[in-house]
């Protein structure tokens, strides 16, 4: 476990915070220099895998993709303003 400990320190791996029913902006294949790395819409966490990294969202138009959790970003809502 001293290496497991040692690596994941070393790589700064944190754990999977992603839930059924948080709302996703998904990365799209790069195009040129000049188009954005996220896509504009936002996609629903459909289903989140016990082990590995796989999550499937569905995106507004009811079309589910298999994605793994370096390519969605949650999107965290802003607080109320006061």
């Amino acid at each position: 476990m001293k290496g497991k400990e040692y690596g994941d320190e070393r790589r700064q791996a944190t754990d999977n915070d992603l839930n059924i029913g948080d709302t996703v902006l998904v990365q799209q294949p790069e195009q040129n220099k000049l188009s954005t790395t996220l896509l504009a819409n936002l996609h629903i966490v459909v289903h989140v895998a016990r082990h590995g990294g796989r999550v499937i969202v569905r995106s507004p138009e009811g079309v589910d993709y298999k994605r793994h959790v370096t390519q969605v970003k949650l999107l965290v809502p802003d607080p109320e303003p006061v």
